[in-house]
């Protein structure tokens, strides 16, 4: 019964993440700038998730086990790498483009940076793997963007997305080595993290991008996704993960591709043409491939 239970709330959240991408831009509509929309996003986060995980220690009567606390160099390495870079230049990036076209690029460059890094830190070729992802996500991206005529405001979008990529694979690189550490706390490597991230963010935003115009529709907006699609989805997503197996995560995880590009159509008027939605398919395809390979293979060879 739970992992049927797992499998419902898996969904929920990739709901919910892909329906931050829609509401990212009714925040733009409210003329708040990318940047401080970050940041004040995950410092709620942050927030919530702290008072919740607390909240949560005091209720369990067991002692919980000794953890050994992260060096604070270690800890803004992570914020910087995984919220400043990676969500800091996403959001960015799709302050130029719609959200169909910021979440196909993402998931292009994040695949890409897990392949380099896969082949890095596990030091194993993945030739084959490789090749068909990167002939999938070729393929997929010249549907999409057929007849290939990108604006300069695209340009600087996709130069931006692509860009937290590397963020993402640095701070993925990181957060492995001390997953593999049994006395290191999950909530460890995200709430100071993300408190240090989202700092940053604000200091830049704010300084740069100037104090937004407040209202209650842009206060609910940033409510919702600091609390619901930030802190309770996290805490949700790592509860799912107790119950199914990795490749489950990753195929649920993979919906969020169609997802967005559902939401993008329902609720923002946006039109797909038939090779966008083959262009779609394409690459939902190849990283659903890149994620399933490395498990199919370790299946066969057991």
């Amino acid at each position: 019964m739970n992992r049927w239970i797992a499998f419902l709330a898996g969904i929920i959240v990739t709901l919910l993440w892909s329906s931050s991408y829609i509401l990212n831009e009714w925040a733009f509509d409210q003329e708040i700038k990318p940047l401080t929309l970050a940041g004040m996003r995950y410092m709620i986060a942050a927030t919530f998730l702290a008072v919740f995980i607390k909240g949560m220690r005091m209720f369990k009567a067991s002692e919980s086990p000794r953890h050994s606390r992260l060096p604070w160099g270690t800890l803004i390495l992570i914020g910087l790498t995984g919220f400043t870079m990676a969500q800091g230049l996403q959001y960015s990036g799709q302050f130029f483009m719609n959200p169909t076209q910021t979440s196909l690029l993402l998931s292009i460059g994040n695949t890409c940076m897990v392949l380099l890094v896969d082949f890095i830190w596990m030091r194993e070729s993945q030739n084959k793997t490789s090749l068909l992802a990167f002939i999938g996500l070729a393929t997929g991206v010249l549907l999409y963007f057929f007849p290939w005529d990108f604006g300069e405001t695209n340009v600087i979008g996709i130069g931006l997305v692509l860009l937290s990529s590397i963020g993402y694979a640095l701070n993925l690189t990181i957060n492995r080595h001390f997953i593999h550490q049994k006395h290191v706390r999950t909530e460890d490597l995200v709430i100071r993290p993300m408190f240090i991230g989202a700092l940053s963010l604000l200091i830049i935003g704010l300084s740069v991008e100037g104090i937004p115009p407040f209202n209650m529709k842009l206060l609910f907006i940033l409510l919702w996704l600091g609390v619901i699609n930030g802190g309770l989805a996290f805490y949700l997503w790592t509860w799912t993960q107790k119950h199914l197996k990795a490749f489950e995560s990753s195929l649920i995880n993979n919906l969020m591709l169609v997802e967005i590009a559902f939401l993008d159509v329902l609720l923002l008027g946006r039109n797909l043409s038939p090779l966008q939605v083959i262009g779609i398919l394409c690459i939902a395809i190849a990283v659903a491939y890149v994620q399933l390979k490395p498990i199919i293979s370790r299946k066969t060879t057991s």
